[in-house]
Parts: structure tokens; C-alpha cells; sequence
């Protein structure tokens, strides 16, 4: 029993650190939007994957269209995913503003 719990609190430590792992490996699929650091060029552009796969020095290469038909091809360390969210809130009253209730009588 002693054994057996050992082993599952050495996975639970090690369990947030495979998750980690396994999103670099696959980090880049067709139709995400990615932001492309190209060296020597002073900003970055976005654009969307095209393609992707590894050359034979096992460098995970990603082709990224710009603009409309500019196509461009650079490996992981220059490329970042960007994520964007968009978040819904429904309005409310002000709190600084205070809410006077008449009732008339007849």
C-alpha cells in the first residue's frame, strides 16, 4: 500500500510538468494566428499558419501568410502564438450613485 501511494503523489508532482511539456511539442496548427519576429527587421507581423513541419534538423518549421500573398517561412524560436480573448459583461448601475424610492399614498 505504502508503494502504491508513493507512486501516485510522484505522479501527481510530475503531472502539471507533462502537460507543460506536451504543449510545447504540438504548440503550432493551421489557422492559429501567430505574431513572426523576423531578425533584422524592427517589428513583428502577424499572420495566419499555414503549414507546418519539421526539416531534417529537427527544427519544427512554420509557413505563415502575411499579407495577401506574401508567404513566409521561419522556424519556432521566432514565431509566438497570440491569443486573444473577448470577454462579455453585462452593464451595471453605477456605485456611485444612489437610488431614491418615492411611494405616494392616496
Amino acid at each position: 500500500m505504502k508503494v502504491f501511494t508513493l507512486l501516485y503523489v510522484a505522479l501527481l508532482a510530475f503531472f502539471p510538468f507533462a502537460l507543460a511539456i506536451s504543449s510545447l511539442t504540438d504548440e503550432f496548427i493551421p489557422g492559429d494566428i501567430v505574431s513572426v519576429n523576423r531578425p533584422g527587421i524592427a517589428d513583428d507581423r502577424e499572420g495566419l499558419v499555414i503549414d507546418t513541419f519539421q526539416d531534417q534538423y529537427g527544427r519544427q518549421i512554420v509557413q505563415v501568410q502575411l499579407d495577401r500573398g506574401e508567404v513566409y517561412r521561419t522556424w519556432v524560436p521566432y514565431v509566438r502564438k497570440i491569443v486573444r480573448k473577448t470577454y462579455y459583461t453585462v452593464p451595471q448601475t453605477p456605485r456611485n450613485y444612489r437610488t431614491v424610492e418615492r411611494i405616494y399614498e392616496l
